[in-house]
């Protein structure tokens, strides 16, 4: 069966069946959604200047995925890869890899993305999934209002409040594959405080024989406080501690497991003016460390010829995970709003990045630089049915170069629940600290340079990318039906590749590599989502992307070589998920059709798959509490492979026991 006509077919045997459950009309007699995260303004959906998906608490319990960045397999456009059981690729609209240092990840606007590759540890979030209140994801290029790393899209995740928090939460989750995690939750309300406190622990195996295990221990904290009159302050302390498994692809090292250490702290405040005024004020720091530094196999064992050399058979010491990582940010905007004419908001940001590592820089030893931004976002209501978005971000990196990515768009109400998007924009990543710092070095003990693995390139721009989206959005009155349909085209310039292959050697004749601007990628196509939600627990979502890639990738300076690929997104992606309420059951249903795709850097071409999730929940009422018991698989069909044709991924089972006392 055609995988989209299976899809429909399931989408519709759930709204069939669910017609009997009682429809809440606070769900879609309301506007429909307003988001914040498009342009940092409040805005419904209608005058966004971005199509946005809203993923709530409700989707993520009925989704059954325990793997944060599985999630976004319910966003039309994106692809989602394990590539192993400690690291994932994410991608909008193709372009992806296992570093994938293209989007931005925010945790109540805290950046998570490292100064490394400017990528994401998806481990290292700081956050769990039963205290996310709901995510936005701003479906293209967002570098006007959050910068650089909103190169194609911005993940805005916004926790719960304390005091809308029950005052004890605790899970417990086994399953296959090692699988094991327990969440310990309690939040309170002491006058002018409340907190919720939140501890877990996790681990499981990763795949079928491959070194990726996980044991990861966290802890996070959030704190209001509403000391002062028009005053709220948000304090939130996070830390996770643990092992990731070992890096197996370096032979000539001895393996070991990765040890990792993250912590975070953000406190942002905010002053009301008026009404419609207010001045917020936003500070973190985060530090994120990895240690998988290993001694090598002996130089002779290597095959080092060590009497030519004349040097004795000696060891040396590298990692390629091993750094130590800081972000100090403070940003301040002033935000002023009035629905019936203007908004707009204005606002300016310091960030001092930190790069220490042994294994990227052997000689530096540590890297560091300072970003400032100035930034404004304004939305017009020109008439009753036209509102007009237009938004800039300029950015100067100190020891580097500097850039201003812009962005417009007119929104036309075609009826007081339907509008029609044009939007344009331009994009500008800049290169994150490792990649204009590069120079990997294996120096044995006595200096020696044995091998110059990587060096950077100081002529290295930043990538470039034009987006332009028709977007069709709404709801009908009468029906608990909303769809957001766009039609997209982007382009992207000066594509970094990575390792390039430099045409000459080193002193010991081996090639040196390199990051360089050599290629571009262009998408184009249809994407969207169509939701039927009669309430929390019954409702269908079903999202598609159908559309081409062009990429042109360099693979080698000298002579010249170039990567032609046509399918680093997938040419057609659909999914599904429902969730029905019979007999005091929760029933849900998650279905993922990806045709061929092609991961870059580590990965390999995965071939077309069907992915079917299943979840069966049950809440019994106590007089102390709810206790909720939930079966659930990921995969409950065969093997496929999403990233590494050396790891299929195949079904995982998990049994969980919650106990919630309001």
């Amino acid at each position: 069966m055609n995988p989209l006509t299976f899809l429909l077919l399931v989408g519709i045997l759930f709204s069939n069946t669910a017609t009997s459950a009682t429809i809440d009309d606070d769900l879609f007699d309301d506007d429909l959604p307003v988001v914040i995260s498009a342009s940092r303004l409040n805005q419904s959906v209608l005058t966004s200047p971005s199509s946005v998906t809203v993923i709530d608490k409700a989707m993520i319990e009925a989704s059954g995925f325990i793997e944060f960045v599985d999630l976004l397999r319910l966003v039309p456009g994106f692809q989602v890869a394990h590539v192993d059981g400690r690291r994932y690729a994410a991608a909008y609209h193709g372009l992806g890899s296992d570093i994938g240092n293209r989007l931005q990840v925010l945790v109540n606007g805290r950046s998570t993305y490292t100064p490394t590759l400017s990528t994401v540890d998806w481990n290292l979030l700081g956050v769990e999934l039963t205290d996310i209140q709901r995510i936005e994801v701003v479906r293209g290029s967002s570098a006007s209002a959050y910068g650089s790393n909103s190169f194609t899209a911005a993940i805005n995740i916004i926790t719960q409040s304390p005091e809308l928090d029950d005052t004890f939460y605790f899970h417990a989750r086994e399953g296959n594959k090692q699988e094991s995690q327990q969440v310990l939750r309690t939040s309170n309300t002491l006058d002018k405080l409340s907190y919720r406190v939140t501890a877990s622990k996790r681990k499981n195996d990763g795949f079928d024989d491959y070194s990726d295990s996980r044991e990861l221990k966290h802890i996070g904290i959030h704190s209001q406080l509403h000391h002062m009159e028009n005053h709220p302050i948000n304090i939130y302390l996070t830390l996770t501690d643990g092992h990731t498994g070992t890096n197996i692809s370096d032979s000539y090292l001895q393996p070991r497991d990765k040890e990792v250490t993250s912590w975070s702290a953000h406190i942002q405040g905010q002053q009301i003016l008026s009404n419609t005024q207010d001045i917020k004020w936003n500070f973190y720091h985060n530090s994120d460390k990895s240690d998988d530094l290993s001694e090598s196999l002996p130089l002779s064992v290597l095959g080092v010829d060590v009497d030519m050399l004349g040097i004795p058979d000696q060891t040396f010491m590298d990692g390629d995970e091993t750094n130590d990582a800081t972000k100090t940010d403070f940003e301040l905007t002033y935000n002023t709003s009035a629905p019936d004419s203007i908004s707009y908001m204005i606002g300016s940001g310091i960030r001092y990045d930190t790069l220490r590592s042994i294994s990227y820089f052997n000689e530096k030893g540590k890297v560091s630089d300072t970003t400032a931004r100035a930034f404004g976002n304004l939305q017009v209501n020109l008439t009753e049915t036209l509102t007009f978005n237009s938004g800039a971000i300029y950015e100067h990196v100190q020891s580097y170069i500097a850039r201003t990515s812009s962005r417009a768009s007119i929104n036309w109400k075609l009826l007081p629940s339907q509008s029609l998007r044009i939007a344009a924009s331009r994009g500008y990543r800049l290169p994150s600290l490792l990649e204009r710092n590069f120079d990997k070095k294996l120096i044995v003990d006595n200096g020696l340079v044995l091998d110059e693995l990587y060096i950077s390139d100081p002529n290295l721009g930043p990538e470039k990318i034009d987006s332009y989206e028709i977007g069709y959005l709404g709801n009908l009155s009468r029906l608990p039906l909303s769809w957001d349909i766009k039609l997209y085209y982007d382009k992207i310039q000066h594509v970094y590749g990575f390792p390039i292959d430099r045409g000459f050697n080193d002193a010991a004749g081996n090639h040196i590599r390199t990051i360089e601007n050599g290629g571009h990628h262009i998408t184009q196509g249809i994407e969207g989502e169509l939701i039927y939600r009669q309430n929390n627990e019954n409702f269908f979502k079903f999202l598609f992307n159908i559309g081409e890639s062009e990429s042109e990738i360099l693979q080698e300076i000298n002579p010249e070589e170039i990567d032609n690929i046509d399918i680093t997104m997938p040419r057609e992606s659909y999914g599904l998920l429902a969730s029905k309420t019979l007999y005091g059951l929760q029933l849900n249903l998650g279905a993922y059709y990806i045709s061929q795709m092609e991961w870059l850097n580590l990965g390999d071409v995965a071939e077309s798959y069907i992915r079917t999730d299943i979840g069966l929940a049950k809440t019994f009422k106590t007089t102390s509490g709810n206790i909720k018991i939930k079966l659930s698989s990921q995969n409950i069909e065969k093997d496929y492979i999403e990233f590494d044709t050396q790891r299929p991924y195949r079904p995982r089972y998990q049994a969980t026991i919650a106990f919630t006392q309001h």
